[in-house]
């Protein structure tokens, strides 16, 4: 791909990006209102919302490597390859636009 596409694809994302964190604090705050009332059904024109509590259980690994040995970790973990991307706003003092 070109530079310039790539480009146009950066700048595509960011707005995107700060629309979805935008829309995510509207969308807790609204789940925090949701949850202040309680659990139970709550009906709208259009949508239904259910509040219901569970509990979930977390295995606290430093507790377990410090109990088992490090032979043991190494022979049942497994690595998993990731790839993050990352979009901030560019500060354009100084930058030239290309026409």
């Amino acid at each position: 791909m070109n530079k310039q596409f790539i480009g146009r694809l950066v700048d595509t994302l960011g707005p995107l990006l700060a629309q979805k964190a935008d829309l995510e604090k509207q969308i807790g705050q609204i789940k925090d209102k949701l949850k202040a009332e309680g659990c139970g059904a709550y009906e709208g024109e259009l949508f239904r919302v259910t509040v219901s509590e569970s509990i979930s259980y977390k295995l606290d690994m430093k507790a377990v490597r410090a109990k088992l040995s490090a032979q043991f970790i190494r022979a049942n973990e497994s690595a998993i390859t990731k790839i993050d991307i990352k979009c901030v706003a560019r500060n354009n003092s100084g930058l030239q636009v290309a026409a």
